[in-house]
């Protein structure tokens, strides 16, 4: 008796470390290897770019005195100056400052603007050239009468334009003291003086040749209302 019964318990022992032995088919013995995620290097750094025109206060300075010379209310008057640039353009936005409502909406909606100034600059921060629109342009009203089949000087003196096409010598007495100061573009010495039916886009106006304290070409643009500047440009290779 007593030797079946360590028989039996070798036997028992024996199936059980069998057993032990066996693997489920498809059960890892261990858990597989972790792979690292792919490492994506950092973005190289840019290159220098040149500082916004709110770090530069001697363009925006320029920019300031130009359009309030032109047009002194926008200095008496609650005004919110917006400024973008693009590339080598700076786009400067007036509008009358109109506090409608305390919220973050109110405050952020955008308002009617009265004049829209584009300028350029060159490297060493002098003026190249300056366009104005907006209402205080009177570009809405050159447009209109620029779209006439006929009678452009007819229908300017009926809106009592104080500058229209046969007012020459008058527009030219207006531009030697509506012309930028000389402490932003220089001493300009005035030449001639014609009116243009201008563009869609720079409609009606007069345009004044002059020439810089470099004996450069230079073009002003005067609307044919108030006789109000509206453009500065330098020629390019113009002598």
């Amino acid at each position: 008796m007593r030797h079946h019964i360590l028989i039996g318990v070798v036997a028992m022992m024996s199936l059980g470390i069998v057993a032990a032995g066996q693997q489920r088919p498809g059960v890892p013995t261990s858990p597989p290897p972790l792979v690292p995620p792919p490492v994506t290097p950092p973005p190289r750094p840019a290159g220098p770019t040149p500082p916004p025109l709110s770090e530069r206060p001697e363009r925006l300075m320029q920019v300031q005195r130009f359009v309030w010379d032109a047009y002194p209310e926008l200095t008496t008057t609650g005004t919110q100056m917006r400024v973008d640039e693009s590339g080598t353009d700076v786009s400067v936005t007036f509008g009358e400052a109109v506090k409608d409502r305390d919220d973050l909406l109110g405050l952020s909606r955008p308002r009617t603007a009265s004049l829209v100034g584009t300028f350029t600059f060159d490297v060493a921060a002098a003026l190249q050239k300056a366009t104005l629109k907006g209402p205080l342009t009177h570009v809405a009203e050159r447009r209109r009468i620029q779209a006439l089949p006929s009678g452009w000087t007819a229908a300017l003196e009926a809106e009592q334009a104080s500058y229209a096409p046969t007012k020459q010598a008058a527009l030219l007495q207006r531009a030697q003291v509506a012309k930028p100061r000389a402490a932003l573009v220089g001493t300009l010495q005035l030449q001639g003086v014609q009116f243009k039916m201008g563009t869609a886009d720079e409609p009606l106006y007069w345009e004044v040749t002059a020439t810089g304290p470099a004996g450069e070409a230079i073009q002003l643009g005067y609307e044919p209302y108030q006789g109000r500047l509206i453009r500065f440009e330098r020629v390019e290779g113009g002598r």
